[in-house]
């Protein structure tokens, strides 16, 4: 093995500015930002933060290693608030554009990492989740069972669950993804509507979809 295959890589560093609850910012660096947040969070992180309480992240930057992360901190500290604000909320911004891009597989494995960093807010989290969720077809009592899962606070469900696709349009699509075509038989009906409801839909808008195609099944 050559001497250069032996040599470890340096580790990832990152410089960061944590919001601290009067408004403050406090700049560090860290090689675990997930880490490094939980512990200014428990009063653990540093005596600023002990002090003045602990938010979540306001700016993360990836280094290439410690010596940058360091050089990096130094800079940050030096510059006026205002021009450290200006980075958070440009940081912000493209958290935001990041969430809102996100495929629909990929959403909520992007909004658990923001989330764990402290980089986005309960409603934004809470509409990621749902419109994940939605874009894989499930109704809204599988979204709800998610949101509490997650820790979500309740006040903020109404407002994800709008941004669910329409209940019949999301029934529709599945009806037609497991008939392929085929013509919708009783015994079809009665399995379809039991999935439908496992998958978080209610019976208001199962029944619907399944008379337009032809087939009468009492609620059970």
């Amino acid at each position: 093995m050559a001497a250069s295959d032996r040599t470890a890589r340096p580790k990832a560093a990152f410089v960061y500015m944590v919001r601290c609850t009067g408004g403050q910012l406090y700049t560090g660096w860290t090689n675990d930002p997930a880490a490094r947040l939980r512990a200014h969070r428990s009063g653990r992180g540093a005596r600023y933060t002990r002090a003045h309480g602990a938010e979540g992240f306001a700016y993360l930057e990836r280094c290439a290693d410690r010596c940058a992360a360091l050089r990096r901190e130094a800079a940050l500290k030096k510059l006026p608030k205002p021009e450290k604000e200006a980075l958070a909320a440009q940081w912000t911004a493209e958290n935001t554009i990041t969430l809102r891009d996100a495929a629909p597989e990929d959403a909520a494995d992007t909004a658990d990492w923001l989330e764990e960093l402290g980089a986005v807010d309960d409603a934004a989290y809470a509409g990621v989740i749902a419109r994940h969720y939605g874009g894989m077809g499930y109704g809204a009592a599988r979204v709800r069972q998610e949101l509490h899962r997650r820790g979500v606070p309740k006040e903020l469900w109404d407002e994800a669950l709008e941004q669910l696709p329409p209940p019949e349009e999301a029934i529709r699509k599945f009806l037609r993804t497991k008939l392929r075509g085929r013509p919708l038989t009783p015994e079809d009906s009665r399995r379809l509507a039991a999935a439908l409801q496992r998958r978080g839909f209610g019976w208001q808008d199962i029944r619907p979809a399944l008379n337009e195609l032809g087939q009468e099944i009492d609620e059970t």
